[in-house]
């Protein structure tokens, strides 16, 4: 009779411990933070000694930034469950929204010492560690996330960010171009973008094709010729399917080859035929051309740099 007692209790241990986590993880996932806060309130005043209730309640309070009572609801659930690592962590987040960096920072230690591959927590640590001065241990802290996870964004581009502060220029370079093969879209690829252009790298650029800021690629050739690369095409395509999709404005290809005007004219040219041929929404008239036989000079912060050769798209509205 006692045994079956146990299981009984046991059971229903568990239904509430499951219950807890479906119940937690969907209120998280359909960003009702405030429902799920009135929720786990009242599971934890039913249930203080569960340590899922706590943690949930931990993380609504959170996401409602309210940092300082989900710090003791997690603590809470680290004491009642020492080994998750996945309190560790979020107690961490808790001390950084708090702005506590030295208890943040052993949270995450804490944590991945508990389970050494939770990618999160060594990229938060990365991030604890880079912001407290400690560059060179946020750069390890990356690596070892690169390490298993090679798309990490978050680790890729503070990868980059630390080796330029730590002035490891041909490293630095290498990373701010892997960042971009990744992500080339958007903000953060924008700035990986300004950064490479800082060290004098142009192999990524910002351009502006209509109304939109776009990361392309360096447009390539053929060595010597007017013969676009495999390389350039992706880009053109982006560029075409700007067009298409906003027919209000027109795009001027600038063409730069030192002591080369009529290869400048070609290369030109060819990104023109390219554009037009593969994309038949974009009529001829919006598609102009200069040739220049000369190096383009370009200003970033308080360089200038000349680039023997380029392709470069402004656009008029």
């Amino acid at each position: 009779m006692c045994v079956l007692l146990l299981l009984v209790v046991q059971g229903c241990a568990a239904v509430h411990y499951m219950d807890d986590q479906v119940t937690g993880n969907w209120y998280l996932r359909e960003d009702l933070h405030e429902e799920g806060a009135c929720e786990f309130e009242a599971r934890v005043a039913e249930h203080p000694d569960s340590s899922v209730t706590q943690y949930y309640l931990g993380r609504f309070l959170l996401a409602l930034d309210r940092p300082e009572q989900a710090k003791d609801h997690l603590r809470e659930a680290v004491r009642l469950n020492p080994d998750s690592a996945q309190y560790r962590y979020w107690l961490g987040v808790a001390h950084w929204a708090l702005d506590d960096s030295e208890n943040e920072r052993k949270a995450y230690e804490q944590a991945l010492e508990l389970d050494p591959d939770y990618i999160s927590a060594r990229v938060y640590l990365g991030h604890n560690l880079m912001d407290s001065g400690d560059t060179r241990g946020a750069l390890t802290q990356y690596n070892l996330v690169l390490s298993q996870a090679p798309g990490q964004p978050d680790a890729l581009y503070n990868k980059a960010a630390a080796l330029t502060i730590l002035g490891e220029d041909y490293q630095a370079v290498q990373a701010w171009k892997t960042y971009l093969g990744y992500y080339p879209e958007g903000s953060m690829a924008r700035e990986a973008a300004l950064n490479l252009n800082r060290s004098g790298n142009f192999s990524y650029r910002t351009q502006v094709i209509g109304v939109r800021q776009m990361v392309l690629e360096w447009i390539t050739f053929e060595t010597g010729t007017a013969v676009l690369s495999e390389q350039a095409l992706p880009n053109l395509d982006a560029v075409g399917s700007v067009m298409a999709s906003n027919q209000r404005f027109q795009l001027t290809i600038n063409s730069f080859k030192e002591g080369n005007q009529d290869l400048a004219q070609a290369r030109a040219q060819s990104v023109r035929n390219y554009i037009l041929e593969n994309h038949a929404e974009v009529s001829p008239d919006r598609i102009l051309i200069e040739a220049h036989g000369r190096a383009e000079r370009i200003s970033v912060g308080n360089k200038t740099f000349a680039l023997g050769e380029s392709i470069v798209f402004h656009t008029t509205q």
